[in-house]
């Protein structure tokens, strides 16, 4: 095949990939007088399971970075306390890490969790219809035998009939919730639900996730606008 041929095919493929990614800010509340500038210190904890852990560790220091650069300092839990410190593993560890976040100065604590992770796979027929059969109507009757309509037309059909297979295609769907809570009132100022399909990887899927959300922050005027340029790209 010709390199102009699969740089082609390829370029096709990535337009037909990408025209599949999305998200979407499903819900977002914030209390009455909420103000991220008010706080000085905030730590995030990403909630995302033994095997988002990579994930995890993108999304605390994305939203790290991004508070940063609005003026918030915050910390990530996972460069705080290490990868399973909040994981009930039957020893002290999370109890140890929970008191050291209670008894600490952050203002605020951001929690991301993972609430939903969907992940399915569908079969798409070929788009390839070959021709009715051996016989033109009526069928019952055999009064004409079609012949293939000769060896031309039965290659290519053949020919479309093992080449141009149907395939498989795969959807992911990740929902993820983004709450910040006062630490002095122990109570929920910040909610938001976030959906996204099909992210390129987990390094993208975080970016969306956090510039989503500092998105929603700035347009409610909770959060004050950037003092430090942008996101750093990985």
């Amino acid at each position: 095949m010709k390199p102009f041929t699969l740089l082609l095919i390829g370029s096709l493929f990535v337009i037909m990939n990408s025209c599949s990614v999305s998200y979407q800010l499903a819900s977002s509340w914030f209390a009455p007088g909420f103000q991220l500038k008010n706080y000085k210190k905030v730590l995030i904890i990403g909630l995302m399971g033994d095997k988002d852990t990579p994930l995890r560790q993108d999304i605390e220091l994305d939203m790290a970075e991004a508070l940063e650069i609005h003026g918030i300092k915050a910390y990530s839990s996972f460069e705080k306390f290490g990868d399973r410190s909040f994981i009930q593993n039957g020893d002290t560890t999370a109890l140890l890490a929970f008191r050291d976040v209670l008894d600490s100065t952050y203002d605020a604590i951001m929690c991301v969790v993972l609430v939903d992770k969907d992940k399915q796979t569908r079969y798409v027929p070929s788009s390839y219809t070959p021709s009715l059969g051996y016989y033109y109507p009526p069928y019952s009757s055999g009064s004409y035998f079609n012949n293939y309509g000769g060896f031309n037309n039965y290659f290519y059909q053949s020919y479309n009939t093992v080449y141009q297979p149907g395939y498989y295609v795969t959807t992911s769907k990740y929902t993820i919730e983004t709450n910040i809570f006062d630490s002095s009132k122990d109570s929920l100022v910040y909610f938001a639900e976030t959906k996204t399909k099909n992210p390129a990887d987990l390094e993208n899927l975080s970016i969306v996730i956090t510039e989503s959300i500092m998105r929603d922050m700035t347009a409610k005027n909770i959060l004050p606008p950037p003092v430090d340029g942008v996101m750093k790209q990985k």
